[in-house]
């Protein structure tokens, strides 16, 4: 899907309104990005509701810049790929199990995913 909208701004196919979502669409997950960071970094900040909220937000935001460019089948994986981000466990296993005193392997390998992802959310913030 990044592949396709990317094609469609290198080619100039968005619509002043088009660049105008898109722009938005930016902001937006790079907000989501940083609030995904803290809630790594500062225990107990986890806040499932804003999560899903921010992702169905970007679900709208997302069909919105593609309806007049892409297929259905685009938009249904734009769909299979959020709902993935809108499922209440989803969220809830990476911040709301886990115990920092909790030594367990299990723990220790859902710490180890989290603390990459966070490094990998950083680094993309900072491009």
């Amino acid at each position: 899907m990044i592949v396709k909208v990317s094609v469609l701004i290198m080619n100039n196919q968005f619509s002043t309104e088009e660049k105008m979502i898109s722009s938005k669409f930016q902001q937006s997950i790079r907000s989501t990005f940083m609030t995904l960071v803290s809630f790594h970094e500062v225990e107990y900040s986890y806040d499932r509701k804003f999560l899903i909220d921010s992702f169905e937000q970007h679900r709208k935001i997302l069909k919105q810049m593609i309806e007049k460019h892409l297929s259905d089948k685009s938009n249904e994986r734009i769909d299979n790929f959020m709902d993935v981000f809108t499922c209440p466990t989803f969220f809830d296993f990476f911040f709301g199990t886990i115990k920092s005193k909790d030594n367990s392997k299990a723990n220790q390998d859902i710490l180890l995913l989290r603390n990459d992802i966070a490094n990998g959310l950083k680094c993309l913030l900072e491009n």
